[in-house]
């Protein structure tokens, strides 16, 4: 069997280790010793080119290579705090769009809530945040309790079957979205102390190639509000909000970092501002539920100044691109 940390193949003298949980703990054990933590790992199976998901616990016997992701504590928040994002983007989408779940669905997503439950606890308690005073900003500029939503969330969990799915989704999407919230600003908070200029340009990249595709999106959810798709639309809004957070959050820190040009910082800045003005007009219609002022935000003038934005990204990539250059 090949053990490979961070990609490269290591010898480890096994010793009581039968399964792929075994071996996980002792080297977690191992590595705590040395403030270094596995946020990640992957096996594949003799005979097999797939490569199975992290937690399944598989004989070692039946392992022909098994690969463990190892970093800091803080690389296994971000790591996890995407993920969790990620989670949270799948299931908010699949309870929207299913009006019944089958009995195995339910038993993945009771799993799959207790996980978030266990992270969050972790992750509070580690960090000594009093999770009793955590509230969150919503974009309708709302703030919500974290604990009471997954109080409410645990509530709905344990009670949770086909016949009362219906019936609770707005309460569950709306606990969901508080949550993902949450994980999301705590995301965005501990990247900015680890972002290097090469992820700069690669999240850059990133949001210049989804740029057309979140004017797409907000067209959609402004038909979803002409339909009367109301809680559709504000799941999607929430999604976009996170996501678009996240890279303002980028833009303004790539700014911060960019000393070559004052112009295009000026420039990035005041359309981030300008940008910030439509959000808070955004946030204001949905808590007076004009829906037609949503709309016509979302349609007309997010999706303009969006594109404004993708008119600067070269020029602060190839900014970062010589200061990157330069640092080598």
């Amino acid at each position: 069997m090949n053990i490979y940390i961070n990609d490269e193949l290591v010898e480890i003298q096994l010793e009581n280790e039968k399964t792929s949980m075994d071996l996980y703990d002792s080297l977690q054990k191992e590595l705590k010793k040395h403030k270094k933590y596995i946020y990640d790992f992957k096996l594949k199976k003799k005979d097999s080119l797939d490569e199975i998901e992290s937690w399944n616990n598989i004989p070692l016997s039946e392992v022909d290579s098994i690969y463990f992701y190892v970093g800091s504590f803080q690389d296994m928040l971000i790591d996890t705090l995407y993920s969790l994002n990620h989670y949270i983007d799948e299931v908010g989408t699949k309870i929207f769009e299913s009006e019944s779940l089958k009995e195995e669905e339910i038993k993945e997503l009771k799993e799959g809530i207790q996980w978030i439950f266990e992270f969050i606890e972790v992750l509070v308690g580690v960090l000594n945040i009093d999770i009793e005073k955590i509230k969150v900003k919503m974009p309708e500029k709302n703030y919500e309790n974290l604990k009471e939503n997954m109080q409410e969330l645990k509530a709905l969990t344990v009670n949770l079957n086909n016949d009362n799915f219906y019936s609770i989704k707005p309460q569950f999407i709306k606990a969901l979205r508080v949550i993902r919230s949450f994980a999301m600003k705590f995301f965005n908070h501990l990247l900015s102390k680890n972002i290097s200029y090469h992820e700069f340009i690669e999240y850059l990249s990133d949001f210049e190639n989804q740029i057309e595709q979140i004017q797409k999106d907000l067209i959609d959810i402004n038909t979803n509000l002409q339909m009367g798709n109301d809680q559709k639309a504000l799941f999607k809004i929430q999604n976009l909000f996170d996501q678009l957070e996240f890279y303002f959050f980028i833009l303004t820190s790539a700014v911060e970092r960019n000393l070559i040009h004052t112009k295009i910082n000026n420039e990035i800045k005041t359309s981030l501002e300008n940008l910030m003005e439509v959000l808070n007009d955004l946030s204001s219609a949905m808590n007076e539920m004009d829906i037609v002022a949503v709309g016509d935000i979302l349609e007309y003038e997010l999706t303009e100044k969006i594109g404004n934005i993708k008119n600067f990204i070269p020029e602060l990539k190839n900014s970062l691109t010589s200061l990157l250059t330069s640092e080598k």
